[in-house]
């Protein structure tokens, strides 16, 4: 439903923005975590276990910094080159990575438990998700922007911002299917399967648009193949996720591949923002969409050697 809510939004977002303008997107996304947070504080049991440890501090906030100074240097440097910030936040990611490794390996609650990702099930799935909030965030980025671009230069269809939300309409469409098809597919195929048919389907649908994109109904072909195999990783991958680790660990492996698919978002949106506007026109936009191809063919190996690492689901 993550994949869902995304969608969701950036559909949502054009309306509201020739409605209300810029500010009344920003009050919107307030409004809706505000909402999110009471329904959470009062629609959630709270748990009765007694906790081991603290909350990781000391890791979120290394965690961000060294992410924050690796998305500055991925958007900053195409754009001005490398200038005294771009250096500063490379210094940062550098020396924040490796001490943040090491208060993560001595954390009883790590903010991402290191241990538990070098177990071959855990790692492919992270490294898929990592892969996938690539390709996701990178695409939702870019089509808009692509869409909006004016006619006449081969690439663009003058969309406006309402009408660029309703190109990704098809994709979220495909995104709750899936999430309703999720149990009936669990039966068969299986996960297993499901999350290589995803990780082939999201790669052909970025193939289709790096090779078909100067027609309004190429974008909503790709976009609805690239949905429906976007949809079947990211229903499936949760429920495997918490299927090949402890019960134990369960809250642990789930939040560490929340927390790696959002880095790889943040990756996907920065780096193709940054070749876009560092390729004009429609080379930078075929560029990107072959990049997001590429992604997505790596995508596909980790999916079979994931389904590979993982026993089947008994029968029954």
């Amino acid at each position: 439903m993550i994949a869902v809510g995304s969608g969701i939004g950036i559909v949502v977002v054009g309306p509201v923005h020739d409605v209300f303008g810029i500010h009344g997107v920003f009050t919107l996304g307030a409004a809706v975590v505000g909402m999110a947070t009471v329904a959470v504080w009062f629609a959630i049991p709270k748990d009765r276990t007694v906790a081991l440890g603290r909350i990781d501090v000391v890791g979120a906030v290394l965690l961000a910094l060294w992410t924050t100074g690796l998305l500055v240097v991925i958007s900053e440097v195409p754009r001005a080159g490398w200038g005294v910030v771009e250096l500063l936040a490379t210094s940062v990611a550098l020396v924040v990575f490796p001490v943040w490794v090491a208060v993560e390996l001595r954390a009883p609650l790590a903010i991402i438990n290191l241990r538990l990702m070098v177990t071959r099930p855990v790692m492919f799935a992270n490294l898929l998700a990592l892969l996938f909030g690539f390709i996701l965030f990178g695409g939702m980025v870019t089509l808009p922007t692509f869409v909006q671009a004016p006619m006449g230069g081969g690439y663009g269809f003058s969309a406006s911002i309402q009408d660029s939300g309703l190109y990704l309409l098809p994709q979220t469409g495909m995104f709750l299917v899936v999430s309703l098809l999720a149990s009936l597919m669990q039966r068969w195929p299986g996960e297993r399967a499901c999350l290589v048919a995803g990780a082939v389907l999201t790669t052909a649908g970025q193939v289709l648009l790096f090779v078909l994109h100067t027609e309004p109904w190429h974008v909503v072909l790709a976009s609805t193949v690239a949905g429906a195999g976007i949809g079947l990783v990211y229903t499936h991958l949760a429920v495997l996720v918490v299927r090949v680790v402890p019960s134990s660990e369960s809250g642990s492996a789930s939040g560490t591949n929340t927390n790696i698919r959002n880095i790889g978002g943040s990756l996907g949106a920065q780096v193709t923002a940054a070749l876009a506007f560092a390729v004009s026109g429609e080379p930078g936009y075929a560029a990107v969409f072959g990049v997001l191809a590429l992604v997505g063919a790596l995508a596909v190996p980790v999916a079979i050697l994931l389904a590979r690492a993982v026993r089947p689901r008994p029968s029954g």
